[in-house]
């Protein structure tokens, strides 16, 4: 894609877009050994700017991913009000948050790729100025399995909540046509967050146990979903919790997705260390392809932290550092 930055390890080749450090293309072998681009994408680099068309895709998402009620929150006992744009509450950054942004190459080699953003004080009405950074790394583990990592990172020059991801929609067909009804999705979570008809917490982190939210041992998706319609109502927008205690550092990472295309043979396991995933699929059009055409992985912490003491939001302090791993590891069955 013209404008975009390639970078490659093994068999595999990503492209990413310095507007919004968006995911454009990722090239991965099937077990026949064809290759193809298993994220949905928009057909060129100016259709990324028009937010009809293009819902985060492969983006990375800041000051803060998913929702914050209200478009405002406490911090350090004070009020902020930030920009609204999905009614009255805010949804990952902002109308203009750092997705429609256009980041800085800071280092661009054969398989790695760092972008840097300074996001101002007052930016979408968040308090002070923060330096951010997307660091893309392909490489190939002793398995001989492809890595993509990707760091998230940031420091701040004054207290701020900062909560990052990765935008992008997974479809491991690597088929345009394709939807991911037939992709196997395990989850290792106990609990979900309940949310109400906004797709805000309530508060409750019920049990996945005999719920159509159980997705442990790796259903079928399109089954999954079609039950989570019958008896929610709606398909999968969904918070699921890695840990057994909300806001505990971990060294290291956890698993926290398992995705697998039986007819492709293509797989990715996804690795984090941060305490959650927010599942999406779209029930509708996505990028001309059809409802169903993704599913997206979003790591980070959970929605609307920032007004639930109970969720133990972390605040990025003074002199000291966010830091966010996304590590997909990719193979073949």
């Amino acid at each position: 894609m013209d404008g975009a930055l390639t970078i490659s390890a093994g068999p595999v080749t990503a492209e990413v877009l310095p507007y919004g450090a968006h995911l454009v293309r990722l090239d991965l072998p099937d077990r026949d050994g064809r290759a193809a681009s298993c994220v949905v994408a928009l057909g060129a680099a100016e259709d990324y700017r028009d937010r009809a068309q293009n819902p985060y895709l492969g983006s990375v998402v800041g000051r803060w991913a998913n929702r914050i009620g209200g478009a405002r929150f406490p911090l350090e006992y004070f009020p902020v009000e930030v920009v609204p744009n999905e009614g009255p509450h805010q949804l990952h950054g902002g109308p203009e948050g750092w997705d429609r942004k256009v980041w800085d190459v800071v280092e661009h080699t054969g398989s790695r790729l760092v972008l840097g953003l300074v996001s101002p004080d007052g930016d979408q009405g968040f308090p002070g100025t923060v330096t951010a950074t997307v660091t893309y790394d392909l490489s190939v583990d002793d398995g001989g399995r492809t890595v993509l990592e990707l760091v998230m990172a940031a420091t701040a020059d004054r207290s701020t909540p900062v909560n990052m991801t990765t935008h992008t929609y997974w479809n491991l067909s690597g088929d345009p046509s394709a939807t991911v009804e037939d992709h196997r999705l395990t989850v290792p979570a106990e609990w979900t967050v309940e949310v109400d008809h906004e797709l805000l917490p309530t508060g409750r982190l019920p049990q996945v146990d005999g719920t159509p939210f159980d997705l442990r041992e790796g259903p079928r998706l399109g089954d999954a979903l079609r039950s989570l319609v019958a008896s929610e109502g709606r398909g999968l927008d969904r918070s699921y919790l890695l840990t057994h205690s909300i806001g505990r550092e971990v060294y290291g990472l956890r698993t926290a997705a398992d995705l697998y295309d039986p007819v492709s043979g293509r797989s990715l396991t996804l690795q984090t260390n941060q305490d959650a995933v927010h599942l999406y699929v779209p029930e509708g059009p996505v990028a001309g392809r059809p409802a169903r055409a993704g599913v997206c992985l979003e790591t980070g912490q959970l929605p609307d932290a920032l007004n639930r003491p109970g969720f133990k939001p972390k605040v990025l302090r003074i002199n000291g550092e966010y830091r966010h791993v996304h590590r997909l590891t990719f193979g073949t069955a």
